[in-house]
C-alpha cells in the first residue's frame, strides 16, 4: 500500500471511527488504565499491519502503541503471540497500550520492518503516538511473568512521556 493510501485509508478509519461514536454514543465503559475508550477500539484486540489506524487511535486514548513484529513460521513469534500475550497475568499490561500486529512477511510489514531496524523476530516496539520508539524488546526468554515485567516497565515508561 503507497503512503498514500495508507494515508486515505487512516483517514476514512478516522472518519468512520468519530461517525460510530456520533451515532452510538458514549457506551459509558472507560478502559482500564483509567484513559477514555477509543470508539471501535477494545482492550486487548490487536490490530493487524496498520500503524496509522493503531497511532490515531493511540493518541485518541493517549496510550503508547505495543507493535509485535512478526512472521507465522517464526517459532518464538508464536510462543509470544499464543502464549505469553494471552496470558491472564499480561491482560492488564497490555491493557495500558494499544496493540499492533504487524507480519513481516507481507508488504508493508517489510517496510515497517525495514523502516525501525528489525532484523531478528519477534521484535516488540513501544512507540510513543508520534511514532517515536520508546524501546524494543527483541525475542523470547525467561518466563510470561519476566516478559511482562520488561513490558510493562517500556510501557510505563512510554506512558510518562505521553
Amino acid at each position: 500500500m503507497t503512503t498514500t493510501a495508507r494515508s486515505a485509508a487512516s483517514a476514512i478509519l478516522s472518519i468512520l471511527l468519530f461517525l460510530s461514536a456520533a451515532a452510538c454514543g458514549e457506551s459509558g465503559s472507560g478502559s482500564s488504565s483509567g484513559a477514555p475508550a477509543s470508539p471501535g477500539y477494545q482492550d486487548g484486540t490487536w490490530l493487524d499491519d496498520d500503524l496509522d489506524a493503531a497511532l490515531s487511535i493511540a493518541s485518541a486514548m493517549g496510550r503508547p502503541v505495543v507493535m509485535d513484529l512478526y512472521a507465522d513460521w517464526c517459532g518464538p513469534c508464536l510462543t509470544l503471540g499464543e502464549d505469553y500475550f494471552t496470558s491472564d497475568e499480561m491482560q492488564p499490561i497490555l491493557a495500558k497500550a494499544v496493540l499492533l500486529r504487524v507480519d513481516i512477511d507481507q508488504p508493508d510489514g517489510s517496510m515497517l520492518a525495514e523502516e525501525f531496524g528489525v532484523y531478528a523476530i519477534p521484535a516488540v516496539i513501544v512507540l510513543l503516538p508520534d511514532r517515536t520508539e520508546v524501546d524494543r524488546i527483541v525475542g523470547v526468554a525467561g518466563t510470561v511473568a519476566q516478559y511482562g515485567s520488561a513490558l510493562d516497565a517500556l510501557i510505563e515508561e512510554a506512558l510518562s512521556r505521553i
